[in-house]
């Protein structure tokens, strides 16, 4: 067998199969006519769940917080609510990064644009690894924050071998999107063929108003559970990782992203306060890029609070307050919350002093 010519035509067919596969696929995704719709089935039940209630109930909230599991999580707005007065609901979910944080941020401002308080979780872009499959971030890329993310991996300190991975992940990313290779859904589109059922456990969202605590979990295999076994046997060794302050140097070029974040708190009128939050506990290969975030924003007079140092605050760092390295527990969470409707209840007072 002629080992180098076996070589030669698997390659030369691979590549042949992968260009008419491609350009099929890009033919179907256009004369289908679903750009404008389509996508909207990759919503997770969980987040889809959560918004229907918002929807119903917008009437009740003044406040929506939003962001991913480290708000979902920890944010409390019964807690929140008794510290403040206010009327809030937590929109977060696990796993949404930035850009589809934009999307639910932008949609909540048409749902409802004078509300009185906005808060988002501050966050940089991650790297992806094999996530990049997953609904929340299919649903979100398109060709501009594709070169926001590049741009991005690009302007800022980190590892060549980083931003190279990064930029893949991405690539990945909008190729598994637009290229075809999830053609499942697309034919169920066309066909009209529903979805599969998704199961989603938190059947308590209006009455916790959004809020799922950690204690919660009862699924011993679930993610949230693993951490929490293993952070019991070594927190010395995890907790550091995750004990990172923005109370360090920047790096200050400026990027796309940042640009991206300012425009999505210009969303709602005067008089919502929007306020970016930084939660505890954050990993320490985005560290300097929420910092670089925080201060440019800053300058640029967005209203941040930062709950990243440990020296001020902690009891969100304690291990008893934990369910793992990154989350805290219903105690925790709690904690959190009354600090941060303190904090909220200083800028609102604040903010009534100056126009007086």
């Amino acid at each position: 067998m002629d080992i180098k010519r076996f070589v030669k035509e698997t390659l030369s067919y691979g590549v042949l199969f992968l260009v008419v596969v491609t350009a099929i696929s890009v033919a179907f995704y256009k004369l289908t006519g679903d750009t404008n719709t389509y996508f909207n089935r990759y919503e997770v039940s969980g987040l889809r769940l959560k918004n229907q209630i918002f929807k119903e109930h917008k009437a009740e909230f003044n406040t929506v917080f939003l962001g991913s599991s480290r708000t979902y999580n920890q944010v409390n707005p019964v807690v929140f609510d008794s510290i403040t007065g206010l009327t809030s609901y937590n929109l977060a979910f696990s796993a949404v990064q930035p850009f589809r944080i934009f999307d639910l941020v932008a949609d909540v401002a048409k749902e409802k644009p004078n509300l009185d308080v906005v808060i988002i979780e501050l966050s940089p872009l991650p790297r992806l690894f094999e996530s990049f499959k997953m609904p929340e971030h299919l649903r979100s890329v398109d060709e501009k924050r594709f070169l926001t993310a590049l741009d991005f991996f690009r302007h800022n300190d980190l590892p060549l071998r980083f931003q190279y991975q990064s930029a893949m992940d991405y690539t990945k990313l909008i190729s598994y999107k637009y290229i075809g290779f999830n053609s499942a859904k697309r034919w169920r589109y066309v066909l009209n063929i529903p979805e599969p059922t998704e199961r989603f456990i938190d059947y308590g969202i209006y009455e916790k108003r959004g809020f799922y605590s950690t204690d919660e979990v009862g699924n011993d295999n679930a993610p949230l559970r693993k951490r929490q076994r293993n952070f019991a046997k070594q927190p010395e060794k995890l907790m550091p990782f995750y004990d990172q302050s923005t109370d360090r140097a920047y790096h200050p070029q400026r990027d796309a992203f940042i640009d991206a974040w300012l425009a999505t708190t210009h969303l709602f009128g005067e008089k919502t306060k929007v306020v970016l939050l930084i939660p505890p506990r954050n990993p320490a290969n985005s560290i300097n890029q929420t910092t670089k975030l925080k201060n440019f924003l800053e300058k640029e007079g967005v209203t941040i609070l930062d709950f990243s140092d440990s020296a001020i605050y902690p009891e969100l760092y304690a291990f008893e307050n934990s369910n793992d390295e990154v989350h805290l527990n219903l105690k925790g969470a709690n904690i959190y919350s009354a600090l941060l409707g303190e904090k909220i209840n200083a800028l609102i007072e604040s903010a009534r002093t100056s126009n007086q």
